[in-house]
């Protein structure tokens, strides 16, 4: 799930068309708040006014929060994507992680930097 009027929607709607996870089709939709259905939710840099509402709507769920700003990790999100220049960083709130109930693999967290709570708080 993308937020609408999102930027970064067309780029990730062309980068997951035609593909399949298990064996089961990937489905981009754009909505204004997430809902409960959502697997994946992707939201750039906002308010953190909408960062809680994000977090809100999927409270409960396994859904896999993604966002660039401080907002998001602040509320509860699961990775943020930082940008250095031209390159790409990772980080991932473990607890956030564990209350959503994801297993984050070990090949991924390799790659990005382990936090949790206590230390997106204090950013």
């Amino acid at each position: 799930c993308l937020q609408a009027g999102d930027p970064s929607a067309v780029t990730i709607e062309a980068v997951l068309r035609n593909k399949s996870v298990n064996g089961r089709p990937v489905r981009v939709q754009r909505l204004n708040r997430p809902q409960k259905s959502c697997h994946v939710v992707f939201s750039e840099s906002g308010t953190a006014k909408r960062a809680a509402e994000i977090i809100e709507a999927v409270k409960g769920t396994p859904a896999l929060t993604i966002g660039e700003g401080e907002p998001l990790m602040s509320a509860g999100g699961i990775i943020r994507i930082l940008r250095d220049g031209k390159k790409l960083a990772f980080e991932v709130n473990m607890d956030a992680a564990s209350r959503a109930g994801l297993k984050v693999s070990s090949r991924l967290l390799a790659l990005g930097k382990i936090t949790r709570d206590s230390l997106a708080q204090k950013r």
